[in-house]
């Protein structure tokens, strides 16, 4: 019948401690996007055990797609400079984090066209517009920008 008759809470800590898990504690929303066709993205950080953070990521498609996902990560930063991510190919939506000297990120597509984007307490999220949801103008990588424009770093998207 199409209706949904259960939800279930997330799963026990599947690293068993070897990672930061969420903290007891309410998330702060840090962005909300919306997107093309009454689609939107949420994305909230909170409190990590271990002295880290929990990013949380919410999306809503359309009454059949939705989801969410949740990220820990320790209190010193490992790893490269910009940890963005786009999970679908074309990307759908773009997000993640970035390290604290990244003060600018660059969206680049297919076709030359860039979109900058200011973190907020080190996430950006950005919904991409539907014109932009087909391969040759499909947004293909994330740059970090430090103050003087120098590129600290560069993540390519599925595809890219």
């Amino acid at each position: 019948d199409d209706r949904v008759i259960s939800v279930s809470e997330p799963w026990y800590d599947m690293f068993l401690g070897r990672s930061p898990s969420p903290a007891p504690g309410k998330a702060e929303l840090i962005w909300r996007a919306t997107g093309p066709n009454g689609s939107y993205f949420e994305l909230s950080v909170g409190p990590a055990t271990q002295g880290g953070e929990c990013q949380y990521l919410k999306h809503f498609l359309d009454e059949r797609h939705t989801g969410r996902s949740e990220q820990c990560t320790s209190a010193r930063w490992e790893g490269p400079p910009v940890q963005v991510q786009s999970p679908a190919r074309p990307p759908i939506w773009v997000s993640g984090r970035v390290r604290d000297d990244v003060k600018t990120v660059r969206i680049r597509f297919a076709d030359g066209e860039i979109v900058t984007l200011q973190p907020r307490r080190g996430y950006v999220l950005y919904a991409v517009p539907g014109d932009r949801m087909t391969e040759e103008r499909a947004a293909i990588a994330a740059e970090g920008l430090d103050t003087s424009g120098r590129v600290l770093g560069r993540t390519t998207f599925p595809g890219g």
